[in-house]
C-alpha cells in the first residue's frame, strides 16, 4: 500500500508556528515611530496569515477530522479537545486583527496599543505551538496508519474545492516560503500546472508584503 504524503500538512504547520513566533517578535520590537507605516504593513499581512489559519481549520473540522473518525472511530475521543482548542484560537486570532489594527491608530496610546498587541500575539504563538504539537504527535500519523495514498489525495481534492482562489493567492506563496527546502522542491514537483503558474504571478508580491511588515526580521529557525 502506497502511504499518503504529508508534506504540505507539514508545511502548514510549519509556517503557522514559524510566523506566529515571527509576528510576536516584529510587535514586541515595533517602535512608535514606526506605527504609521509598519503597523498597517503588519496588519496586510496578517489578514493573510489569518485566512490561511481559518481556512486550516475550517477544511479539518469538515472534511480531514471527520474522515478520520470514520476510519479510526476511537479518534472521536480527540474531537472535543480539537474543538475547543479550535475555537479557542479563532478567538485570539480575531482578537489579533483587532489589536493589530490598533497598532495604527493615532487615537490609541503607543504604550496601550503596542502593550496589547504584544499580549495577544505572545498568546497565539503559545496556543499554536501547543495545538500543533498535539496534532503533529497525535493526529497526523493516524492518516498515515489508517488511509492509502488515494484515499487522502481525495481528502485534499475535496478540501481545495473548498478553498476560493482569494484565498490561494496568499497560501501559495506563503506555503513556499515556510517551506524547507527540500519540501519545497517535493511541493513544487508534484503540484499541478495552475498552482505552479499562481506562485510564479504571486510570489514577488507576497514578498514585498512579508517585507514591509517585517522588515529585516527573518523567520526564527526551526
Amino acid at each position: 500500500m502506497e502511504l499518503p504524503d504529508l508534506t504540505t500538512y507539514h508545511v502548514l504547520h510549519r509556517g503557522m508556528r514559524l510566523d506566529s513566533a515571527r509576528l510576536a517578535g516584529a510587535v514586541a520590537a515595533l517602535g512608535e515611530d514606526e506605527r504609521s507605516v509598519r503597523g498597517p504593513a503588519l496588519a496586510r499581512w496578517y489578514a493573510g496569515y489569518y485566512g490561511e489559519l481559518h481556512e486550516h481549520h475550517t477544511v479539518e473540522d469538515e472534511i480531514f477530522f471527520p474522515a478520520l473518525v470514520e476510519r479510526v472511530p476511537v479518534f472521536d475521543g480527540q474531537i472535543d479537545r480539537i474543538d475547543a482548542e479550535h475555537d479557542r484560537l479563532e478567538d485570539v486570532l480575531v482578537e489579533t486583527r483587532a489589536r493589530l489594527g490598533r497598532l495604527s491608530d493615532p487615537g490609541v496610546p503607543w504604550p496601550v496599543a503596542v502593550a496589547e498587541a504584544s499580549e495577544i500575539t505572545a498568546e497565539l504563538r503559545d496556543l499554536l505551538d501547543v495545538h500543533l504539537g498535539f496534532e503533529d504527535a497525535d493526529v497526523l500519523p493516524l492518516f498515515v496508519r489508517h488511509f492509502t495514498r488515494e484515499d487522502y489525495e481525495d481528502l485534499g481534492e475535496r478540501a481545495l474545492k473548498h478553498t476560493k482562489l482569494r484565498h490561494l493567492v496568499f497560501a501559495i506563496p506563503w506555503a513556499a516560503e515556510a517551506a524547507t527546502e527540500d519540501q519545497f522542491r517535493h511541493m513544487y514537483a508534484n503540484a499541478p500546472l495552475a498552482f505552479k503558474l499562481l506562485w510564479r504571478a504571486t510570489r514577488r508580491r507576497y514578498n514585498r508584503m512579508a517585507q514591509e511588515a517585517f522588515g529585516s526580521a527573518l523567520r526564527p529557525a526551526a
